[in-house]
């Protein structure tokens, strides 16, 4: 790559690297190697059909339970003995609350104290952020494509107080083509927290959380 197109690109990637993990972080000395070239395009696609189930239940059904396991927990800084579950046998309305963990073929999802997972009605795994599942409209506040930055800026507004509820999750993760139509992972937060969480999300982008030097 010619020095020309490599400098701005360093530099892109040091004001992004740092407005994520503070001013600083990037580390100005230091070689960055290329691992993964993407390309995102778009075009005209078929939406999926996603059919959604008319019957909700909240019985887990005993074949999901697969017991418990010891698990490190870093939020309570201890081992607990962790209720696992088989995700494949879970139905639209289950609700889980954790610490838990869901087991499936193809991934794992860890529910982490004070989180809940439930199943929608479409079969996604969401988690809602915080100690309560408040009974209120969401409103789609961020979305993207990646899923730590979803981690990321959910994890921010939960220190701000915002209970979260991350859409979409298990199926963005577990099948990444289906990704783009479905809109990515959508964090959403209850409507009336919705213009403090804008706020905040401008204040993210305007770097005015990075760290100091």
């Amino acid at each position: 790559m010619k020095d020309a197109l490599f400098a701005p690109l360093r530099e892109r990637f040091k004001a992004r690297y740092e407005q994520l993990y503070g001013r600083g972080s990037s580390y100005a000395d230091a070689r960055l190697e290329i691992v993964t070239l993407r390309l995102r395009a778009t075009a005209a696609t078929p939406r999926p059909k996603l059919s959604a189930s008319k019957k909700l239940s909240a019985k887990i059904a005993a074949k999901a339970k697969r017991g418990k396991r010891s698990v490190y927990w870093a939020e309570p800084k201890k081992s607990a003995a962790t209720p696992i579950y088989d995700g494949a046998f879970l139905v639209p309305g289950n609700t889980i609350k954790g610490p838990a963990i869901v087991e499936t073929t193809d991934t794992t999802v860890v529910v982490h104290p004070g989180r809940t997972l439930r199943v929608d009605k479409f079969g996604n795994f969401e988690i809602v952020f915080g100690n309560r599942m408040a009974a209120t409209e969401f409103e789609t506040v961020f979305t993207t494509l990646d899923w730590h930055q979803a981690t990321v800026i959910g994890g921010r507004l939960e220190a701000e107080g915002i209970p979260i509820y991350l859409g979409d999750a298990h199926t963005n993760q577990t099948d990444p083509l289906l990704s783009p139509a479905l809109g990515g992972y959508r964090i959403r937060v209850p409507a009336e927290r919705a213009r403090e969480a804008k706020e905040i999300l401008a204040a993210i982008q305007a770097g005015k959380f990075a760290l100091d030097e």
